[in-house]
C-alpha cells in the first residue's frame, strides 16, 4: 500500500516542503482545487442570501436548504485538508445524494422567476460545484450514478420554470454539470496516473541505485574474501603467504578508497588519459609470482584503453588468476595480449590460458567473480568475454575490446605495484 500523508505532512510542503511522493503532492494540489471550488461557490452565493429568504415561498426551508450547503462544502473541504487528500467514495456518494436532495427541495423553496439565471436560486450552481469536485471518487460506477442523479434532480429542479426565452440557459446549465463533471473526472485520473508513473519509476530508480550500489560492493570485496580465503590455508609456504599478504594490503586500500565513495581502484583516475593495456596486466599479474606466469605481451604493447576499462581488465585478471591459484592447479599460466597489425590500434585481445584441471562451464555455476567481476563488469564498458573449459583439459578466458589510443595522447602507464616481477 502506498503511504498516504497525514495533515501535518499535507501542510507542511504547502508552506514550502516537498511532499513525501509524487502523488500525493498531486492529491492534495486536488485537494486545494476541490476546497476553492466548494468554497468559491458559498462566496458567490451567499450575498443573494438576503433576497433569496424575502422572496422564497418558504423562508424556513430556504435557510435550512442553505445551511445544508454550507455544512456539505465546509465539511467536504475541512475533511480534505485534514486528510491530505480527497474524502473516500462513500462520503463522496453521500455527498452526491445531498445536492441531488437540494435540488429536489428547491420548487418548494425558490420561486420558479428564480430558479434559472440567478443566485437567489443557487441550487443549478451548486450542482456544478461539487460535480468538479466528485470527479475523484475511485468507482466509475459510483461517480456516474451520483452524476446522473444530479442531472435528473436539476432537470426536476427547473421543470416548472423553464420558458421560451430561459430554455437555452437551462439546457446550457443541464451540460455545464455533465461537461464539467467529465472533464474534471479526466482530468484528476490523468493527473493521478502520471503521478503514479512518476513514483513507479522513482521506486525503480531507486531499487536500481540499490543493486548498483551492490554489484559496487560485490566488486569492491570480492578479490579481497578470495584473499583472505586463501590466507586462511594452513597449507601456504612462506613465499606464498608473503605475496598474499602483499596483495591483501592493496585490496585493503581499494575497499577503504569504495568505503569512501571513491573509485574502486585508487589512481584508477588519469584524467581520462588512456592507460597502456600491457602495462595493466603486468600490474595484475605481478602479485601472482607463485603462479607459473609466462608473459606474451609484445605484440600488444601499443594498445591503451580507456581508465575505467583499464581498471575493469585488471580487477578481471586478477579475479581470474585467484581461481586459477585455488582451483585449477596448473602448470603453465599464459597470458597473451594481441593488437593485430593497424597502426594505431584499433582492437585488442587478452587470453589467460591454464593447463590445469578445467572444469565443465555448463555444469557448474558461476560465482560472483566469473558473474560479476569479469562478464558483468566488463561487458558494462563494452568488452567481450569468452570462456572455454573441459575437465582435465584445462581453462582459456578470451578478453577482446576496442582501443581508445590517440595519435597525439602518449599512454600512461598505472603506478607500478610493489615488487612487482615479470615472469617470461
Amino acid at each position: 500500500m502506498r503511504r498516504r500523508p497525514d495533515v501535518a505532512t499535507t501542510y507542511g510542503w504547502l508552506g514550502g516542503g516537498r511532499p513525501p511522493t509524487t502523488l500525493a503532492g498531486a492529491e492534495s494540489v486536488v485537494v486545494l482545487l476541490v476546497v476553492g471550488t466548494r468554497l468559491g461557490m458559498l462566496v458567490q452565493g451567499l450575498p443573494s442570501i438576503v433576497n433569496g429568504l424575502s422572496h422564497s415561498p418558504a423562508p424556513a426551508g430556504y435557510a435550512a436548504s442553505w445551511a445544508v450547503a454550507i455544512v456539505a462544502a465546509v465539511g467536504v473541504s475541512v475533511g480534505s485538508l485534514r486528510r491530505g487528500r480527497p474524502l473516500p467514495d462513500r462520503l463522496q456518494a453521500l455527498d452526491l445524494a445531498a445536492t441531488a436532495a437540494l435540488l429536489l427541495a428547491g420548487p418548494w423553496v425558490v420561486s420558479p422567476e428564480y430558479r434559472i439565471g440567478s443566485w437567489e436560486g443557487w441550487q443549478p450552481g451548486y450542482a456544478v460545484a461539487v460535480a468538479l469536485s466528485v470527479g475523484v471518487i475511485a468507482s466509475t460506477r459510483v461517480w456516474l450514478v451520483g452524476l446522473a442523479a444530479v442531472v435528473a434532480a436539476q432537470v426536476v429542479y427547473v421543470a416548472g420554470a423553464v420558458e421560451a426565452d430561459t430554455l437555452t440557459t437551462t439546457v446550457g446549465d443541464l451540460l455545464t454539470v455533465v461537461l464539467l463533471g467529465l472533464v474534471a473526472r479526466a482530468a484528476y485520473r490523468y493527473l493521478f496516473s502520471i503521478a503514479q508513473e512518476a513514483d513507479d519509476a522513482r521506486a525503480r530508480a531507486s531499487e536500481l541505485a540499490r543493486l548498483e550500489e551492490e554489484r559496487r560492493a560485490q566488486l569492491a570485496i570480492h578479490n579481497g574474501a578470495a584473499l583472505m580465503h586463501l590466507l586462511g590455508d594452513p597449507s601456504l609456504d612462506d613465499r606464498a603467504r608473503d605475496r598474499l599478504i602483499e596483495q591483501a594490503r592493496h585490496e585493503a586500500t581499494r575497499m577503504r578508497a569504495y568505503l569512501r565513495g571513491g573509485p574502486a581502484t585508487p589512481g584508477a583516475d588519469d584524467g581520462g588519459r588512456p592507460v597502456a593495456l600491457a602495462a595493466v596486466v603486468r600490474r595484475a599479474v605481478a602479485g601472482f609470482d607463485d603462479l607459473p606466469v609466462e608473459l606474451a605481451l609484445d605484440l600488444g604493447g601499443d594498445v591503451a584503453v580507456e581508465p575505467a576499462v583499464a581498471e575493469a581488465v585488471g580487477n578481471a585478471l586478477t579475479s581470474l588468476l585467484l581461481n586459477v591459484r585455488r582451483h585449477a592447479d596448473a602448470r603453465l599460466v599464459v597470458v597473451h595480449l594481441d593488437a593485430g597489425d593497424e597502426q594505431p590500434p584499433v582492437a585488442w585481445e587478452l587470453v589467460l590460458h591454464d593447463d590445469g584441471r578445467g572444469f565443465d562451464p555448463e555444469a557448474v555455476e558461476p560465482g560472483v567473480g566469473l558473474r560479476e567481476v569479469v562478464h558483468g563488469e566488463l561487458g558494462r564498458h563494452g568488452l567481450e568475454v569468452r570462456l572455454t573449459s573441459a575437465a582435465g583439459s584445462g581453462t582459456t578466458v578470451t578478453l577482446t575490446g576496442p582501443a581508445a589510443m590517440a595519435p597525439d595522447e602518449p599512454a600512461v602507464d598505472p603506478a607500478p605495484a610493489r615488487g612487482r616481477r615479470s615472469r617470461r
